[in-house]
Parts: C-alpha cells; structure tokens; sequence
C-alpha cells in the first residue's frame, strides 16, 4: 500500500508561485516551507522553473522600463550586461618594461657626497 498523495493547501501553492518568481531555488523553498525537497520536485518542479523564467523576464522588463525613463545607472548596468560595455578598457600589446639600475661606487668616481 502507498502512502496517501500530498496535498498542498492554497497558501503553500502561493508560497511557492512567489518564492519561484523571486528566483529561489528549489531546495530553498523546500526548507522554507517544509516540504521534502523530491516531494517539491515531484509536484513542481516544471512549474517552479517556469516561473522562475517568468520572474527574470519580469526583471529584464523593469529594468529596460527603469533605463528608458532616464535611470542613468540602470542604463550603464543593461549596457554591461547586454552589449558587452565596461568601465575601463584593458591594453593589449606588450607592456613589458626594463629598468636598469646602475650602482655607483663613490670611492671609484671621485665624488665625496
């Protein structure tokens, strides 16, 4: 005989459509809520990775809504992150340097310093 199939309440499945959009990984929400991390994955985890996408697309949204409106930062982020901007630009080439150190001996060139 199996055991009886887990039932989850309204306010559980809530929990886990919120935490998923947040981009929590599955066993965060399992220790969060108490559920054994296979159960999760058993019941949902097609549904945690879709709305897991969900979210980071909801993100990009926001940002791009947030840059189009004049946030400076969030414009210098999504140039970053998305047309391969930066800060600073590395040199190439060779950037090798030689120094030469010359020792003078003061008792063999004259001078008395």
């Amino acid at each position: 005989m199996a055991r009886p199939k887990r039932e989850f309440s309204k306010e559980e499945v809530d929990k886990i459509t919120e935490m998923s959009a947040d981009n929590c990984h599955m066993d965060t929400i399992a220790l969060a809520l108490d559920i054994p991390l296979e159960t999760l994955r058993r019941h949902f985890g097609g549904f945690i990775r879709q709305k897991r996408a969900e979210g980071r697309a909801n993100l990009h949204h926001w940002q791009n809504s947030s840059a189009e409106d004049g946030n400076v930062t969030m414009q210098i982020w999504r140039g970053k992150q998305l047309l391969g901007q930066a800060d600073k630009h590395e040199q190439t080439g060779d950037t090798t340097m030689t120094i030469k150190h010359i020792v003078v001996d003061k008792a063999k060139d004259g001078t008395d310093d």
